[in-house]
């Protein structure tokens, strides 16, 4: 089709070259029905949580601590470890009986900038303030909750874990080297009792 003729069809809808042409009756009844499929077709998609996008906040008795956000988050990790008994006289197997739940320690790194960095180290600071006064309210103090979040692309939580008595154990900060052209990494490990539901919670 020469664009003489491409514009000739264009202008039998009634406008100019590059302008749609006219709608056809049924328009309203065929956009409630497009609608519809779309919103089906949305509520089957399936929406993972991302690896990169999730949040951490850090919670005590007073209040959430803001040390910005976290490029990488390791170690939700919980262990159930077993205790093996050897029956006598029994010589088809042995028995493994529940002996301790272990969780591992949560390792967070980020790149070092001057607001969340400050933030960090004033936390850790305070820390250090309240082990060295050993009364009976700031010994409770270090131990706070940490929420980890993880989210799909819309931004919504798939998943959640509540890190109970949560409290730092290490702070590693950027090796410096002037050969090196890289991004300096800071990183923060975290102990902590557990993140399931306790047994009280589960059976209240």
């Amino acid at each position: 089709m020469s664009i003489a003729s491409f514009a000739s069809a264009a202008g039998q809808g009634g406008g100019r070259l590059g302008l749609p042409l006219a709608r056809a009756g049924g328009t309203a009844a065929s956009t409630a029905a497009s609608a519809a499929r779309s919103a089906t077709a949305d509520s089957a998609f399936r929406y993972y949580g991302l690896s990169m996008r999730f949040t951490v906040a850090f919670s005590n008795g007073d209040g959430i601590d803001r040390l910005g956000e976290w490029s990488s988050c390791k170690g939700l990790k919980v262990d159930f470890r077993t205790e093996t008994i050897k029956v006598g006289g029994d010589y088809s197997g042995e028995v493994k009986l529940p002996a301790q739940v272990s969780y591992s320690p949560v390792v967070l790194e980020r790149a070092m900038e001057r607001q969340p960095s400050q933030a960090l180290q004033g936390w850790l600071g305070k820390l250090v303030t309240t082990w060295m006064n050993c009364d009976e309210k700031s010994a409770r103090a270090p131990k706070g909750t940490v929420d980890i979040a993880l989210q799909d692309v819309h931004q919504n939580v798939v998943a959640s874990w509540s890190l109970r008595n949560a409290y730092p154990v290490s702070w590693s900060g950027p090796v410096l080297d002037a050969r090196q052209n890289a991004v300096a990494i800071e990183t923060l490990t975290l102990e902590h009792e557990g993140f399931l539901p306790p047994s009280d919670a589960i059976h209240g």
